[in-house]
């Protein structure tokens, strides 16, 4: 945003307005406040359009049941502020809310020890970066950043560490990404439900105690070239539990190693089909992949996954190669088989569901159980001990 060439500077602290507040009621659409290094136990609306920076130092306590700055105004940029909440564990804190505002720029702040660091209400483009969200929300509650019903979200370079809650929690999101983030440990770095058009990518996930990255009732969302470091619970889960089936999903080019499950896909969490390709999953006490029954549409995995040594261990394909687990029960996957000869792994798309029950849908003799070649030999078997017995009962009757 342009600032005007009449804009003001409004200090707050020595020399000063002796709250924030007063400075906000003095100042034009258009000026900058300075906020002073100092502590400012306050609740500060911001109902017009200024840039709100501050000093090293300078923090706003914010009261137990409200936000310590609450952005009603489109055009609103805040640099450099510090804002924590005391009692965190009573009421419903923020240390910034954004209410039915547009074009708002939140840059290099540290948002501490609230329930909701940052919480976005009806709020359109707005930019999150340089920050850190440090300690927020409670067991199972509360989150760094909070967004419901916000388009244009970009949260870019931020750090998110020791939050007792989740990292980021996307609620009817669309038009918006998740970039170059470093978030926890956490509970769960990532839930998005309801979202359109929204792409998480390039992040450092901590481990986390439960899911990674949870998608629900997701359109058109992808999920791509993240750093996953393991945890209790899955990297990726899709559920229609929190609001429906997903569709158009694309998990390309992350690293999911150490979990549970690297990718988990509930009962009628799909309404389309999803792509998984260029991404690792292995070392999972399950599976580097589980597709419920019932998920309700086809998973295509053929394109450039790393399944561990020779590819999956997925005995309903007819196929066990060594590497991690591929739990499918109705067929849905296509994924790359890959066979270990003494030149090293070769990769031969396997499609699912099989087309006959000669193999996996590729026309070949399965590699594991009675093949053809098993049963002819049995045949041949059997016909030279029928021979043998002819061949005995005529010998005994010429010795009568």
């Amino acid at each position: 945003m342009a600032t005007p060439a009449w804009a003001a500077t409004v200090i707050v602290g020595p020399d000063g307005f002796a709250t924030i507040q007063q400075g906000v009621d003095a100042a034009a659409a258009g000026d900058t406040l300075l906020i002073r290094a100092g502590t400012y136990p306050e609740k500060v609306v911001v109902g017009k359009a200024l840039t709100v920076s501050a000093e090293a130092g300078a923090r706003i306590e914010a009261p137990t049941d409200s936000a310590g700055l609450l952005i009603t105004s489109d055009d609103v940029v805040v640099t450099g502020l510090e804002l924590s909440c005391p009692q965190n564990d009573l009421g419903y804190n923020r240390a910034i809310e954004v209410a039915s505002a547009d074009r708002v720029e939140i840059a290099g702040v540290v948002l501490r020890s609230c329930l909701r660091g940052l919480s976005l209400v009806n709020a359109t483009d707005v930019a999150v970066r340089d920050s850190s969200f440090i300690g927020n929300g409670r067991p199972s509650s509360g989150a760094s950043i909070w967004a419901d019903d916000t388009t244009g979200l970009q949260i870019v370079d931020n750090t998110f560490a020791a939050d007792r809650g989740y990292g980021i929690n996307l609620n009817g999101v669309s038009s918006s990404r998740v970039t170059g983030n470093v978030i926890g440990p956490t509970a769960s770095a990532i839930i998005a439900t309801r979202v359109t058009d929204v792409t998480i990518s390039t992040n450092t996930i901590g481990r986390t105690t439960g899911t990674a990255v949870f998608l629900s009732a997701a359109d058109r969302a992808t999920v791509q070239g993240n750093t996953f470091s393991g945890g209790g619970g899955n990297g990726i889960s899709l559920t229609s539990a929190l609001g429906g089936p997903s569709s158009g999903i694309l998990v390309d080019g992350n690293d999911l190693s150490g979990f549970r499950n690297g990718i988990s896909v509930g009962a009628r969490a799909l309404s389309g089909p999803m792509v998984i390709s260029n991404t690792r999953l292995l070392g999972e006490t399950s599976s580097g992949l589980t597709v419920a029954a019932g998920a309700g549409a086809t998973v295509d995995a053929t394109d450039g996954n790393e399944w561990g040594s020779c590819g999956p261990t997925a005995p309903d394909h007819g196929y066990d190669g060594g590497g991690s687990n591929l739990i499918d029960p109705d067929l849905l996957v296509a994924f790359e088989r890959a066979t270990c000869p003494s030149g090293g792994p070769t990769r031969t798309a396997v499609p699912g569901p099989p087309s006959s029950t000669a193999g996996p849908g590729t026309g070949q003799l399965p590699a594991t159980g009675f093949g053809m070649r098993t049963w002819l030999s049995a045949g041949l078997l059997m016909l030279g001990a029928g021979m043998l017995l002819l061949l005995t009962g005529r010998t005994r009757r010429q010795l009568r």
